[in-house]
């Protein structure tokens, strides 16, 4: 994902998970993206906050992430975020019953494509849904996918 022109002030951290580096990056206080990296960006300290909390989310401490962030995402994607950020941690819905909460069953394919486009791994919660025949892909791999899962099972 492209950082916007238009924000001012943005700041970075890098985050190792056990799943690999994180990026983080904000402005004015709030996050705007978060995703994974191959970077070694330096780290700002002023995003402690956040990065703390996903010390506790791998820890096994935290299943909710409180941190404020913007979105700039359709109004379609901005739905479907809402509807995805509600799934309780160790539960997952399959993209069709994403699909039928918006009202239209056929939505599965645009329901996969705008979590392919989440700005706010973790956040929101896109690999908490699956396909009604299997895991379904993930931005971050499938393989990063499944341990997700694994581990909010296990907790």
């Amino acid at each position: 994902m492209k950082i916007r022109s238009d924000f001012k002030d943005v700041i970075t951290a890098v985050y190792d998970s056990p799943i690999g580096r994180i990026k983080i990056s904000a402005s004015n206080g709030r996050i705007f993206e978060i995703d994974f990296t191959d970077s070694d960006v330096i780290t700002d300290p002023r995003l402690e906050y956040f990065t703390s909390q996903l010390d506790e989310y791998f820890y096994g401490n935290r299943k909710i992430f409180s941190a404020e962030y913007d979105l700039h995402v359709s109004d379609f994607q901005k739905k479907v975020y809402e509807i995805v950020s509600r799934i309780p941690f160790g539960e997952v819905i399959t993209y069709s019953d994403v699909a039928n909460m918006l009202g239209n069953k056929y939505l599965s394919r645009s329901v996969g494509n705008a979590l392919a486009s989440n700005p706010l791994i973790l956040v929101i919660p896109c690999h908490r849904v699956v396909r009604t025949d299997g895991i379904g892909g993930y931005t971050g791999g499938v393989w990063r996918k499944r341990w997700l899962l694994s581990h909010e099972m296990a907790i």
